[in-house]
């Protein structure tokens, strides 16, 4: 069978795109970027538009506001709430050895390509609201992914 070269050059940009993608999945699955708190508060996001977070200032790009707890609910009990909804998100699992009274460490696997993401929070009991952290491992731009996933967890907190 005789392959025109112009499909030849296609089939193998396919292939190596391909590679790439399984590549990626599988740095990512093993990939643990440098993640917890600093000087009390969460790490602040990279240069790269694939991360919020509530600490970030007022840099638009990055910044998503934080969780309020409220007046009439015991701050522990706030945080044991945060602690269920973010395990029952699809594709979360809690991370017990950084789960304590006050931070909170999981991943989450995207369901399509299985790419796995960070969700930080923090409690913040003077303030009385969750600080939180959604960042992707790989790539460069995560097309509002992680903002939506910490707007979903909010709709779901009020």
């Amino acid at each position: 069978m005789n392959i025109p070269p112009f499909l030849q050059t296609l089939l193998w940009l396919l292939a190596l795109v391909g590679l790439s993608l399984l590549a990626a999945v599988a740095w990512s699955q093993f990939h643990a970027p440098v993640l917890g708190m600093h000087h009390g508060q969460l790490m602040p996001c990279p240069a790269r538009p694939n991360c919020v977070c509530s600490e970030e200032g007022h840099d638009a790009n990055h910044h998503i506001e934080p969780l309020a707890i409220a007046d009439d609910e015991a701050v522990e009990k706030a945080w044991l709430r945060f602690a269920k909804l973010l395990s029952d998100m699809p594709g979360s699992h809690i991370d017990e050895r950084t789960r304590s009274d006050i931070y909170i460490h999981a991943t989450v696997e995207t369901p399509w390509l299985h790419f796995v993401d960070d969700v930080e929070a923090r409690l913040d009991l003077q303030h009385r609201v969750i600080h939180w952290r959604s960042a992707s491992r790989v790539g460069h731009a995560d097309f509002g992914v992680n903002r939506h996933r910490l707007e979903q967890l909010r709709q779901q907190w009020q």
